[in-house]
């Protein structure tokens, strides 16, 4: 939902908290696997097959095998906040507008906008190997591709927190 000069987040409705949808998710990853060539027999498995896809791999018409659980926003500590304000500078106005020229002599106009900071939980839930690949798939997604708004401004790449990982494989 964000545009050239703000950022899209999901914010729950009842908690306010931020959140990513498990559709985004899915077809984040699902763009993912379809742009490394994963085989449609997986794409089928794990993401759905539509009519044609279906008659491709001679299966079912499905939503898929694995359920793609929304991403929740995860607290580490009580300093740590979901939300952090930020600057983006646009320095050239005129020339994003497309009535100018981009010049050393534009003036640069701060923009305040909100983002989203820290980690979030992913969940997909199915049989075991089948969700494993998924995982991996999402692991590579988020550190490759990223997930969201403005990701050719950095925003959206997500790396594996292992000690966070395993303090909540403890917890479970």
């Amino acid at each position: 939902t964000g545009g050239a000069i703000e950022t899209g987040m999901s914010v729950h409705h009842t908690y306010g908290m931020p959140m990513i949808s498990g559709s985004s998710v899915k077809g984040a990853v699902r763009s993912y696997a379809e742009g490394i060539g994963l085989g449609k027999e997986f794409l089928a498995v794990l993401f759905g097959a539509d009519e044609d896809l279906a008659k491709q791999t001679n299966t079912l018409e499905s939503a898929g095998y694995l359920v793609w659980h929304d991403a929740w926003w995860i607290p580490h500590d009580s300093q740590t906040k979901p939300f952090v304000g930020e600057v983006v500078t646009v320095h050239h106005q005129e020339y994003y507008g497309g009535s100018g020229a981009a010049t050393d002599f534009d003036s640069p106009i701060p923009n305040q906008q909100l983002a989203v900071q820290g980690s979030f939980y992913f969940v997909i839930e199915g049989d075991t190997a089948w969700a494993n690949l998924a995982i991996k798939l999402l692991s590579d997604t988020l550190a490759k591709q990223g997930i969201g708004t403005k990701r050719a401004a950095g925003y959206g790449f997500m790396k594996n927190n292992q000690e966070l990982n395993n303090k909540l494989q403890k917890q479970q």
